[in-house]
């Protein structure tokens, strides 16, 4: 059995999922919850942790947040009293190891060989069975979807599979935890992020080679041999931007799917847009937060056109707001053009009377009375949070617009989250007409 929990922008889907692990846990189900990534995992780690209930995160500890550690398995194991055993084996196989140096008679060392050889093969199987102790002992088990398919959950079985973020992750990753259980939770927003997927497109491929022929002309997909000696045609039109969440919604329709709809964050008139034009109007603001505005923060902010409105777009259209190449900018007084990674995969875009644009709204906002440490600055483009005059966009005593310092309001790549920001600013970097035309939304609300 499968369901789709869909998460429409900020309508509380972590809180949903933590709610529901609590609700299985009580009818004593055992719960595997996954994600694409290290930080979702441990998002729900977090959350999870204050209600004390037996959880484990599987992953190594150099990629897991510090404040997840103490759940961690690679911690778990030697604080144990099953670890402290595994410890002691070890601590005798290092004073073994230790010996043989100092033995200089071939039968002792002969000896002390024989005795480290068991040691090790208790070791080896005094540590399975911790690792699989502690796993068997945990009501939930909290993995990446790649992590899902370790050896420390090798032949266990779940009742409950809870993918988090489901519309990011690729189809094959999915397959990896549901295996393991007898149902499965997705969530997440199909309208939002998919995944990357880098490789070119199978589409793109068939329409470049069509009215090629001969020689030319593109190779079709061979038939894939079995087993049986047959062959299994290739799908046609297959390709790895069509996630689980996504088909699992084509085949079965609304019947699987659970609309989260009321969001907590942004101010009725920007989130009016995406709900009519994407979820059929069925967003509705929260009371707390479709009126908000700058100056009703919870510290003083004086009134002005730039605290008062929810959201301002300003026009860049025109020859004023030039953009910029990233390998232009790479040669720029150089004699010839330097063959780039960009120029070859493509070039990031920067403008920088944009981000001189910005620097003017953010010196605004900061002296109306706004935190910087409350403000955020968001770009489709990594050139443009590179770009120098965004790098100095706040003037001194103010602290400066970047990535590394804090506090600061942050200059980040699409993609990020703002975090509890309450002022946000796109910026989009190009201009022009038809489906590239843009505009510089300003956008004044809690994590917009």
């Amino acid at each position: 059995m499968i369901t789709d929990v869909t998460d429409n922008p900020q309508t509380g889907k972590t809180h949903t999922l933590i709610e529901l692990i609590l609700q299985l846990v009580k009818r004593n189900l055992r719960v595997l919850v996954c994600g694409p990534s290290n930080i979702s995992v441990d998002n729900i780690v977090e959350r999870l942790a204050p209600h004390k209930i037996p959880l484990i995160r599987l992953g190594h500890p150099a990629r897991l947040l510090p404040s997840v550690l103490n759940h961690s398995l690679d911690v778990l194991t030697r604080t144990s009293e099953a670890g402290a055993i595994v410890r002691d084996v070890r601590a005798e196989m290092d004073a073994k190891q230790a010996s043989i140096r100092k033995t200089r008679n071939g039968r002792e060392r002969r000896a002390i060989y024989a005795d480290l050889k068991e040691l090790r093969k208790e070791y080896r199987a005094r540590e399975r069975r911790c690792v699989s102790s502690l796993v068997a002992g945990s009501k939930v088990v909290l993995a990446t979807l790649h992590g899902a398919g370790g050896f420390q959950l090798r032949g266990e079985q779940f009742d409950v599979v809870v993918i988090d973020e489901a519309s990011q992750a690729l189809e094959a990753q999915c397959w990896v935890p549901l295996l393991a259980a007898k149902k499965a939770v997705c969530a997440g927003d199909h309208l939002q992020l998919p995944p990357t997927i880098k490789s070119l497109n199978l589409k793109s491929k068939s329409a470049a080679g069509a009215g090629k022929k001969g020689k030319d002309a593109p190779k079709t997909a061979a038939a894939a041999p079995t087993d049986a000696g047959e062959a299994t045609p290739v799908i046609k039109g297959a390709t790895l931007e069509t996630t689980l969440f996504d088909r699992l919604l084509k085949l079965h329709g609304p019947s699987i799917k659970r609309m989260l709809t009321t969001q907590y964050r942004m101010h009725d008139k920007i989130m009016r847009f995406p709900s009519d034009e994407l979820y059929e109007g069925k967003l509705v603001a929260a009371k707390a937060v479709q009126a908000r505005l700058l100056k009703d923060l919870p510290y003083e902010v004086t009134p002005t056109d730039d605290t008062t409105e929810p959201l301002v777009f300003i026009d860049t259209q025109g020859g004023d707001f030039p953009e910029k190449n990233e390998d232009e900018q790479d040669t720029a007084g150089a004699g010839g053009k330097k063959l780039t990674k960009s120029s070859l995969f493509g070039d990031s875009k920067s403008n920088e009377m944009e981000a001189a644009l910005v620097r003017q709204h953010v010196r605004a906002l900061i002296e109306a009375g706004v935190r910087p440490e409350d403000i955020a600055v968001v770009t489709p483009y990594n050139a443009q949070v590179r770009t120098s005059s965004v790098a100095a966009t706040t003037p001194p005593p103010h602290p400066t617009l970047g990535l590394t310092a804090s506090p600061m309001p942050r200059m980040i790549a699409a993609g990020m989250r703002l975090g509890s920001r309450d002022a946000g600013h796109a910026v989009c970097a190009r201009v022009g007409f038809g489906p590239e035309a843009t505009l510089s939304p300003v956008i004044h609300t809690k994590d917009a």
